[in-house]
């Protein structure tokens, strides 16, 4: 499940190293503060989206991605 509809959060980024669920990355906005009110000091939120996990409260990101996220493949070619 996620913390926000489809429309307010940005990408599914990966996937969780611990239960294998996708990794939403959401834009700290209010509707996100109001549901996660840590994310209040935050630009960017990554959770998990297995509500039964342990990282489905999420966290804040800044440069790094935390390491119970494993990144989705890049694709090599992108198409414009």
């Amino acid at each position: 499940m996620q913390l926000l509809s489809k429309e307010d959060f940005h990408a599914v980024v990966g996937t969780c190293r611990d239960c294998g669920a996708e990794v939403a990355h959401y834009v700290c906005n209010d509707g996100l503060i109001a549901a996660r009110p840590a994310a209040a000091e935050w630009d960017w939120w990554l959770a998990c989206t297995n509500e039964a996990c342990a990282h489905h409260q999420g966290e804040g990101v800044f440069q790094d991605y935390p390491a119970w996220l494993v990144p989705a493949p890049r694709d090599a070619s992108p198409t414009i």
